[in-house]
């Protein structure tokens, strides 16, 4: 297993453009084992999405660990090079508009709240195949708790995190302290 430390903001890294990846070699391949390990790995909270600028590599990849309409355990996939190819006018803080989902983040511990996103997207991404190379491009739609992650992840990937649109939609943040989540100024968010 090899996991790595997640970065933690404000680290610069955090803040940077991800590049491209055009080729996959053995360094590549250790960059998403370690992703996978690094995931996988997370505790308190639980992750269900890393990128890879939170382990420290610059490239256009993330990961997820989510459970799919087709079965409850949580699957882990990979997504390289995604975009956003589509998206529903609607915004959305979660399916419930009463009771918004709160974000969270592993590169920034114990904060949490509420984050307008697109209600579905559809991403176009490459992935590895059986032999360890860029597969040819998958076009899929996520719907709610999964186009939520997917666009919180995409953001890692342009130097984004989820307190910038905190800041930006004036939506509240939440520290947890203990068992409890309280209200903190939301500049408390900014690097």
């Amino acid at each position: 297993m090899s996991t790595q430390k997640i970065l933690i903001a404000p680290h610069p890294t955090l803040r940077q453009k991800a590049k491209e990846v055009l080729s996959v070699d053995k360094k590549m391949i250790e960059h998403f084992d370690a992703l996978h390990d690094t995931l996988l790995a997370a505790r308190n909270p639980r992750g269900v999405g890393l990128a890879q600028p939170q382990i420290d590599h610059l490239w256009r990849g993330f990961a997820t660990y989510l459970e799919t309409s087709l079965q409850d355990d949580p699957i882990y996939r990979v997504f390289i090079n995604p975009k956003i190819i589509d998206r529903s006018d609607k915004l959305v803080t979660g399916v419930n508009p009463r009771s918004p989902d709160l974000e969270g983040c592993l590169s920034i511990p114990h904060l949490y709240g509420p984050v307008l996103r697109h209600e579905w997207t559809t991403f176009t991404f490459q992935t590895l195949d059986r032999n360890n190379e860029l597969s040819d491009w998958h076009t899929e739609t996520f719907y709610d708790f999964a186009a939520r992650v997917m666009q919180h992840e995409l953001d890692h990937l342009d130097g984004i995190l989820f307190t910038d649109h905190i800041l930006e939609q004036g939506q509240p943040l939440y520290q947890q302290m203990g068992e409890e989540l309280v209200e903190v100024e939301p500049e408390l968010g900014k690097d």
